[in-house]
Protein backbone atom coordinates (compact mmCIF):
# COMPACT_ATOMS: atom_id res chain seq x y z
CA UNK A 1 0.00 0.00 0.00
CA UNK A 2 1.28 3.55 -0.65
CA UNK A 3 -0.40 6.67 0.92
CA UNK A 4 -1.65 9.92 -0.92
CA UNK A 5 -2.43 13.18 -0.88
CA UNK A 6 -4.94 13.78 -3.74
CA UNK A 7 -6.41 17.34 -4.94
CA UNK A 8 -8.34 15.68 -8.14
CA UNK A 9 -10.26 12.55 -8.58
CA UNK A 10 -8.93 9.41 -10.74
CA UNK A 11 -9.02 5.98 -11.46
CA UNK A 12 -5.87 3.80 -11.72
CA UNK A 13 -5.64 1.01 -14.04
CA UNK A 14 -3.78 -2.21 -14.92
CA UNK A 15 -2.05 -2.93 -18.15
CA UNK A 16 -5.21 -5.14 -19.16
CA UNK A 17 -7.17 -1.71 -18.49
CA UNK A 18 -9.06 -3.20 -15.11
CA UNK A 19 -9.28 -0.70 -12.44
CA UNK A 20 -7.40 -0.96 -9.88
CA UNK A 21 -8.50 2.05 -7.61
CA UNK A 22 -10.50 5.28 -8.15
CA UNK A 23 -10.14 8.25 -5.48
CA UNK A 24 -13.39 9.59 -5.56
CA UNK A 25 -14.46 13.73 -4.08
CA UNK A 26 -14.61 12.01 -0.68
CA UNK A 27 -11.08 10.91 -0.41
CA UNK A 28 -9.78 14.71 -1.71
CA UNK A 29 -7.59 16.12 0.74
CA UNK A 30 -7.03 13.42 3.14
CA UNK A 31 -4.47 10.90 3.19
CA UNK A 32 -5.37 7.59 1.30
CA UNK A 33 -3.84 4.57 0.89
CA UNK A 34 -3.54 2.68 -2.14
CA UNK A 35 -2.43 -0.34 -3.69
CA UNK A 36 1.03 -0.46 -4.79
CA UNK A 37 -0.27 -1.77 -8.47
CA UNK A 38 -1.04 2.25 -9.09
CA UNK A 39 2.57 2.68 -9.60
CA UNK A 40 2.76 1.40 -13.00
CA UNK A 41 -0.16 3.53 -14.20
CA UNK A 42 1.37 6.58 -16.13
CA UNK A 43 -1.42 8.62 -14.89
CA UNK A 44 -0.67 8.59 -11.03
CA UNK A 45 2.95 9.96 -12.55
CA UNK A 46 1.52 12.50 -14.59
CA UNK A 47 -0.39 13.46 -11.54
CA UNK A 48 2.59 14.10 -8.80
CA UNK A 49 4.56 16.05 -11.49
CA UNK A 50 1.36 18.08 -11.57
CA UNK A 51 0.63 18.60 -8.35
CA UNK A 52 -2.51 16.93 -8.65
CA UNK A 53 -0.95 14.23 -6.09
CA UNK A 54 1.16 13.82 -3.16
CA UNK A 55 2.97 10.50 -2.09
CA UNK A 56 3.12 10.77 1.16
CA UNK A 57 6.56 8.82 2.37
CA UNK A 58 7.18 10.36 5.31
CA UNK A 59 5.01 11.55 8.76
CA UNK A 60 6.07 14.95 8.57
CA UNK A 61 5.11 15.21 4.77
CA UNK A 62 1.84 14.51 5.44
CA UNK A 63 1.60 17.17 8.66
CA UNK A 64 3.01 20.20 6.21
CA UNK A 65 0.04 18.54 3.84
CA UNK A 66 -2.23 18.59 6.25
CA UNK A 67 -2.10 22.29 7.32
CA UNK A 68 -1.36 23.70 3.85
CA UNK A 69 -2.74 21.31 0.92
CA UNK A 70 -0.94 23.64 -1.79
CA UNK A 71 2.77 22.86 -0.20
CA UNK A 72 5.02 20.51 -1.80
CA UNK A 73 6.32 17.79 -0.18
CA UNK A 74 10.33 17.23 -0.69
CA UNK A 75 9.63 13.71 -2.77
CA UNK A 76 7.30 15.30 -5.15
CA UNK A 77 9.13 18.71 -5.73
CA UNK A 78 12.20 17.40 -7.24
CA UNK A 79 12.53 18.83 -11.19
CA UNK A 80 10.91 15.84 -13.14
CA UNK A 81 10.47 17.72 -15.85
CA UNK A 82 7.26 19.52 -15.89
CA UNK A 83 6.14 22.05 -17.63
CA UNK A 84 6.01 24.16 -14.78
CA UNK A 85 8.78 27.30 -14.85
CA UNK A 86 10.93 27.50 -12.06
CA UNK A 87 10.19 30.55 -9.43
CA UNK A 88 10.78 34.02 -10.82
CA UNK A 89 11.69 32.99 -14.79
CA UNK A 90 8.78 33.88 -17.40
CA UNK A 91 6.97 31.49 -18.46
CA UNK A 92 7.68 31.98 -22.22
CA UNK A 93 3.91 32.59 -22.84
CA UNK A 94 2.59 36.45 -23.94
CA UNK A 95 -0.22 37.86 -22.74
CA UNK A 96 -2.73 37.44 -26.03
CA UNK A 97 -5.87 39.38 -26.04
CA UNK A 98 -9.04 37.36 -28.01
CA UNK A 99 -10.51 38.64 -31.07
CA UNK A 100 -14.27 38.19 -30.78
Amino acid sequence: MISLFARVCAEFRDRKGAVLFTIRPHDLLRPIEAPEGIREDPLLMMLVRDRAIDIIEKKEDLKKLENDPGEKVPETAKDNGSAAPAEGKPSGRKNVEKKV
